[in-house]
């Protein structure tokens, strides 16, 4: 859950980057609602960015799952992976598989981020 929690991170930090870099050239207009400014995100910022429809799904249940695991009452580790229970939501299985796609497709985000914003250095 740390690699995730890390994980998680780097990615919202590249769409409030995003946001912002698209924000101060008068793009877009951001709001104080994080679900209304991810949707502009989705729909305004993503594809000048190259951040496909898959990466934004994949980003979608890595927050999901954080929000999960959030409001959990119950989780424990089975066989190698990662069981969260939720009133709400049912039961999630995080697998060190599932964990290599969330890390690839950070990675993939940072590169495009950092590769449009290597000329503002």
């Amino acid at each position: 859950l740390k690699v995730l929690s890390e994980t998680k991170n780097s990615v919202v930090w590249c769409i409030n980057a995003i946001l912002q870099h698209e924000y101060l050239l008068r793009r877009i207009s951001l709001s104080h609602n994080h679900r209304l400014n991810f949707i502009i995100f989705e729909k305004k910022c993503s594809s000048r960015y190259g951040i496909t429809s898959e990466e934004i799904r994949l980003i979608e249940e890595l927050l999901s799952i954080f929000k999960m695991h959030k409001e959990s009452p119950f989780e424990f580790m089975k066989d190698g992976k990662v069981v969260i229970m939720s009133d709400s939501e049912g039961i999630k299985t995080l697998t060190p598989e599932k964990t290599k796609i969330f890390i690839e497709m950070a990675k993939s985000i940072i590169n495009k981020t950092k590769s449009r914003f290597s000329g503002f250095e």
